[in-house]
């Protein structure tokens, strides 16, 4: 990515691990992250952070965090009551990051 960025980059992302203070990541095999092939793998924000620095961007700021614990636990009961998908705990830490950074 920082090869063919210019000033700033904007990334959103699935993010996973988020009880996790060090850089991770989660695998998915198959179609286990929303049924699709080509979703591999969920970083936790703190890993974003990490990979972004280590290809050379100096500045990177999360703009905009995962929902706190409570409202995903409400979240996934919500969608296990509404029969949209079934309950897992995985999904409690799950969620969409925004960064930015600059080079």
């Amino acid at each position: 990515m920082f090869s063919v960025t210019g000033k700033q980059l904007i990334l959103e992302t699935h993010v996973d691990m988020l009880f996790s203070a060090r850089p991770t990541c989660a695998f998915y095999p198959s179609t286990e992250l929303n049924r699709d092939v080509t979703n591999w793998f969920g970083p936790n924000p703190t890993a974003v952070i990490a990979m972004l620095r280590d290809v050379g961007f100096r500045r990177v700021e999360t703009v905009w965090r995962p929902r706190a614990f409570p409202l995903r636990l409400a979240r996934a009961i919500g969608h296990a009551v509404t029969g949209r998908e079934p309950f897992r705990l995985a999904r409690i830490n799950q969620s969409r990051c925004v960064v930015h950074a600059w080079r």
